[in-house]
């Protein structure tokens, strides 16, 4: 009977291999709990990327807004109303054909209401271009602060070339966070007060930062712990406050 050299005496032949593979299952084992607690996994590189793509989105969003005011003369009202005053349209519903989404803002009878039954189908459509990919809801928390002397008054149109404290200064709209969504056909937003009481801990997607829009066309983010002059000074038109943004 032949002898292998290479094996143990002390050991039954095959051990050696039994041991090798189960060395190799630990550190697979290791290495996947370690990817699975890892600063990844709880949101560093993860809630980062999310960030960015959120603030991606609400750059389009913007240079939606910018070409119709190009096309249109002005920027959209935050809402449109009937000869009686009342609420009809968001401004989100009026930058559709810029958003490429012709198909979806013909649908819709301006006419009516945006919970009128007539407009039913575009009001079950989900606007997935209108959600942060931090949130699980199907509402948008991409709302407009509206007021006097902000880009948006409500239901009169404003040129933003008309904004003294510069186009790049002046904040479009911003994300609220889901205590504040709302449905994207919905005529509602923020107004100043809600705005500047957000709170980090209900209000925000992103931890310690607030994502804002310009009229510019441009997205960014400010530090949550901003001053609440900072932040005014983002929403007029024509305050003349000086910003120095992060």
């Amino acid at each position: 009977m032949s002898v292998n050299p290479y094996e143990s005496s002390d050991h039954p032949s095959g051990t050696g291999v039994n041991f090798l593979k189960w060395a190799v299952i630990a550190l697979v084992a290791l290495l996947f709990f370690g990817l699975l607690f890892s600063p990844l996994r709880r949101g560093g590189v993860s809630e980062a990327a999310r960030r960015n793509s959120c603030m991606n989105q609400m750059r389009q969003i913007a240079i939606a807004i910018k070409n119709y005011e190009l096309a249109n003369g002005s920027l959209p009202p935050a809402y449109t109303v009937d000869e009686q005053g009342r609420r009809l349209h968001s401004w989100r519903t009026l930058i559709l054909p810029y958003m490429e989404e012709i198909t979806l803002y013909e649908s819709i009878d301006l006419t009516k209401p945006w919970d009128d039954p007539v407009n039913a189908e575009a009001r079950n459509t989900r606007a997935y271009f209108y959600e942060c990919s931090s949130s699980d809801a199907d509402l948008t928390q991409y709302v407009a602060v509206v007021g006097d002397g902000f880009a948006f008054s409500g239901s009169d149109r404003n040129d933003s070339e008309e904004f003294a404290d510069g186009e790049g200064q002046t904040i479009l709209f911003v994300e609220a966070g889901a205590k504040h969504a709302v449905h994207w056909m919905s005529p509602e937003d923020v107004d100043a007060k809600t705005f500047l009481q957000l709170d980090e801990a209900t209000d925000m997607n992103h931890p310690s930062v607030i994502l804002v829009a310009f009229a510019d066309g441009h997205a960014s983010w400010v530090p949550s712990g901003v001053s609440i002059r900072t932040l005014r000074a983002m929403l007029t038109t024509n305050g003349g406050e000086e910003i120095n943004e992060e």
